[in-house]
Order: structure tokens, then sequence, then C-alpha cells
């Protein structure tokens, strides 16, 4: 499954009280119990690095233990088994039909094939004609269907306004190949686009929508550090400075920033970054410098430019 429906309301009501990374492992354990359409398999440890957390299998072991029901080596939740069996439902009566519809079409023409050898010409060219009709409705339909979605999508998905002309066609080719209704492609392609930009993955604000139809990114995993890691390692440094209590979207984008461009993805190096800035009293307990001014690309070149001075000898 490439798409489930999402309560916005049910959901906020059973995760109030996570925390961030705990949240965050919720709805990857979701997104990897939906895709794979069969229940998460293995210990904590194991199921942490299938959703791209390795380091936080003590939250993803809460989230299974609370929202998840052990059946010997697998994790099941009761919604989802019945969301991924409706869908199989619908799938499995969907290629029957199909395949109802195709064995009705080869007995008509088996049955076409007994009338005179003089009639064969005009029979293929009013079937070449009566299929091109019924084509051409076809596409008349997905036409109808689909303009108004795609410009949903393109009004609330928070994507780049670039390209729009090649983006309708890359975007009724993906919903034709989804095989989904329009209305639930189109709402897949938003909540995908929204939660790479909240998370503050790297390009994507910049990346074109024909691009993003074409590889069909909505398929693959959103990558971004590990916030709480992060936020950690600065609290553990800088005891002094002022408390992250909600971390901006900027500092998510800044932090996101380092850890691809200074970082090289190595988690640990916001550890040492931090440690090395309180090192300085014009930083260390200083209330102007949050995670937020730390995380800037200029004050990091400041920083490890010497330009905050000597280093403090307590």
């Amino acid at each position: 499954m490439h798409y489930y429906q999402f309560n916005i309301g049910d959901y906020a009501s059973h995760t109030a009280r996570l925390s961030p990374m705990e949240d965050l492992a919720y709805r990857r354990c979701l997104d990897l119990y939906y895709l794979n359409e069969r229940p998460l398999n293995g210990c904590s440890t194991d199921v942490a690095r299938e959703i791209g957390l390795p380091s936080e299998s003590e939250s993803v072991s809460y989230i299974l233990n609370k929202f998840f029901v052990r059946d010997g080596d697998l994790w099941r939740q009761k919604r989802a088994d019945l969301e991924i069996k409706q869908y199989q439902g619908k799938r499995e009566k969907a290629s029957k039909a199909g395949i109802a519809s195709g064995k009705a079409r080869a007995g008509a023409a088996s049955e076409q094939s007994f009338n005179g050898r003089s009639t064969d010409v005009q029979q293929e060219s009013n079937e070449r004609a009566t299929k091109q009709e019924t084509r051409n409705k076809k596409q008349e339909t997905l036409k109808d269907m689909s303009e108004p979605e795609f410009e949903r999508f393109w009004a609330e998905s928070g994507i780049r306004k670039d390209g729009k002309k090649n983006a309708i066609l890359k975007y009724n080719k993906a919903l034709k190949e989804s095989k989904l209704p329009a209305d639930e492609f189109t709402s897949l392609l938003i909540n995908d686009c929204r939660s790479r930009l909240e998370a503050g993955q790297l390009g994507f604000d910049k990346k074109l929508p024909a691009t993003y139809l074409h590889g069909r990114d909505w398929e693959s995993p959103v990558y971004v550090p590990d916030m709480e890691s992060v936020i950690s390692a600065y609290h553990k440094s800088l005891p002094n400075n002022p408390p992250v209590v909600n971390l901006s979207q900027a500092a998510r984008r800044q932090i996101v920033d380092l850890w691809v461009g200074r970082a090289k993805g190595d988690i640990e190096f916001f550890g040492r970054y931090f440690g090395y800035c309180s090192q300085f009293d014009k930083i260390h307990g200083n209330n102007y410098h949050t995670i937020d001014r730390l995380t800037n690309e200029q004050t990091f070149s400041q920083v490890i430019n010497g330009s905050y001075g000597e280093k403090h000898t307590a």
C-alpha cells in the first residue's frame, strides 16, 4: 500500500503525550506496516533499524508495547490489519473483474470470427474505431478527474511552484500507474510533501514538482538527522544556555544543512561541536546563543575560525 487514511484528530488524541522522537517512531512504524502490508517483525532493535532510527531502540520499544500486540516474532495492530485486509479485498475484486472482462472480450471476438470473410475488413475497421473511441473517452474521463486534483496538489502540497505544464504530464502518468482514485492519490502526495518540508529534508524545498513525480519520491523514506540527539548534545554541553522547548523550523533546516554539509551524516558531530562551543566565555551561559543561533552557518564558521576569542581556562 502506498496510501492509507490518516485521521489527524484520532491520532493526536492517542499520541498527545509522546515525545517528538516517539511520535516519529510511531509514524514510521505505521508507514512500514502499511507499505509492506504485513506486521512488523523482530525485536525493537530490528524494527528501529528498519525504520531508520537505529539509535532509538528504547523509543521504538515503548511504541511497540503501547500501540502494537506481540504475536510470536511479529508485532500486530488491529486497525492496520483491518485496513490492509480491506485494501487487499478491493484489489482482488478489481483483478477478478479485469480477468472476467478480458474473457468476455475474448469470447465476443471468437464469436465474431464465424462471420463471413467478406465482413472481416469492415469488422476490423469498426473494432479499431470503437477501441479508439473507448480510449478517447477514458482519456477524457481521466483528464476530468485529474485536473482538479492536480490543482489541489499544486495548491496544498507546499512544493515549489515551477514547471507546471511538465508537472501535469508527470502527475497524470503517475496517477494512472498508481491505480488509485485521483483524490486518494493526491492526498498521498500532499501528505508526503508536507512531511518532507516539515522534517526539513535537504533540498526538497527547491525540488521541481515534475522531478518529484517522475522519481516517485513518495515511495522513499524521509531521511533527516535525529533531532532529539542533537538537542540532547546541546543541553549536555551548554546546560546554562537557553533550553530547547520547541525546535523551530529554521533550526531544523540549519541542523540538516550542517548534518549533510559539515557532519557528512555523522550525528556525533553535534556533540563535539557543542562541546567546543562550551569552551568559550562568550558562548557558555550566554542567553543570546540559543540552538538556533549556534546551528546557523555564519555562527558555525565564526566559532570554528576563532572569532569568539580565547577559550576559558575554568
